[in-house]
């Protein structure tokens, strides 16, 4: 799965799930960098939104024969409350965690059932509460490890480098 694979893949998650229901007039889905996030320095046309930045990447494994690519996507799950107003904050929050254990949930049924999601290490999926951000966005802030075999790494391909004659 390359990195816009993994963006289509959320994105399509977005136009399925009841309480977002992404489309190109309605967005819900937005890429973002995790920088923008931080700063808050980018609004969203309509709530809920969903924010998937690029991933970060790893390698792992046993042995060289069995390599991964780890990619740690960010998702992140964001909705209006107003600053001071307590409860509709942890409603945000609260709501927030289910619309994000629901992408979960999906991500789990994708890699049992599909192999559209290799390598889901369920394990360490973490989240984190993210707010107040922008003008009192709140939610939450997925990171799930799922990769591929990283069959580049495994396979050294002499056609990839400069013959030592022309150096």
């Amino acid at each position: 799965m390359t990195v816009e694979e993994l963006i289509i893949y959320n994105q399509d998650i977005c136009k399925i799930h009841p309480a977002i229901l992404h489309t190109d007039e309605q967005q819900h889905f937005f890429r973002i960098d995790i920088e923008e996030l931080i700063a808050g320095t980018r609004g969203f046309a309509n709530y809920p939104a969903v924010t998937c930045d690029i991933p970060e990447i790893g390698y792992n494994g046993q042995t060289w024969d069995n390599l991964m690519q780890q990619w740690y996507v960010g998702l992140t799950f964001l909705d209006k409350a107003k600053a001071g107003d307590f409860a509709r904050q942890v409603q945000v929050i609260t709501r927030m965690q289910l619309i994000s254990e629901d992408f979960f949930s999906q991500y789990k049924e994708d890699f049992k059932n599909n192999n559209i999601i290799k390598g889901l290490d369920y394990h360490q999926i973490k989240g984190y509460k993210v707010g107040p951000v922008f003008d009192g966005l709140y939610g939450w802030r997925l990171i799930i490890p799922a990769g591929n075999p990283a069959m580049r790494v495994r396979r050294y391909d002499r056609a990839n480098w400069v013959k030592p004659e022309v150096l």
